[in-house]
């Protein structure tokens, strides 16, 4: 793995390319100088990379993934979030989301409101994704609908969580090679 930092102008705080083993790139300037936060955001990309070899392993075939739709980008965060909860233990929950210390307020937000977000993205998703929508819900840069970004991130990991208790880690881990996600993510929105 290669390892990639940044400064300046950069509009995400890290990202890894979409590759099976892709490089990993982190903005100096958008990270927290905080050891376990910065530990939770290396897991979280690392989380990327691991999930990838894990459905390689089992057989994906890349050239049918659907990179830009909504469920993808549900279940990828989801899984490397939920990953890296496991590699990083034992710190406050919000970390694991906004790496830094400025996310309780935001965690709570989710919690309050889980049902109504969940309805705002089936919504978005049905109605048809578009980049605005990747942004609202993923990046940075989001956070109109209800004045925080990256609420997908919650989303997905509540995804990922409730197929790992229903089927175990492991399929959950690889579920987007042998499933028609799409379908799984509206049905899960949807209840």
């Amino acid at each position: 793995m290669k390892f990639h930092v940044f400064v300046g102008g950069f509009g995400s705080n890290a990202f890894v390319e979409r590759e099976i083993i892709g490089d990993i790139f982190f903005a100096a300037e958008k990270l927290s100088p905080d050891l376990n936060h910065l530990r939770v955001i290396a897991a979280h990309e690392i989380g990327h990379i691991y999930h990838n070899v894990m459905l390689q392993n089992t057989g994906m075939d890349w050239t049918r993934a659907e990179w830009t739709d909504a469920s993808v980008s549900l279940y990828r965060e989801g899984v490397a979030t939920y990953l890296s909860k496991k590699i990083v233990k034992d710190l406050n929950e919000s970390v694991y989301y906004s790496y830094n210390s400025d996310g309780d307020l935001w965690l709570q937000y989710y919690k309050e409101n889980e049902e109504k977000i969940k309805k705002r993205f089936l919504k978005d998703y049905v109605e048809g994704w578009t980049d605005e929508k990747e942004k609202e819900w993923f990046r940075l840069s989001g956070g109109s609908y209800f004045g925080y970004n990256r609420l997908g991130y919650f989303l997905g990991t509540a995804f990922v969580t409730y197929f790992v208790q229903a089927f175990g880690e492991n399929e959950a881990l690889t579920f987007w090679n042998k499933h028609n996600l799409k379908s799984s993510v509206m049905g899960w929105l949807s209840k």
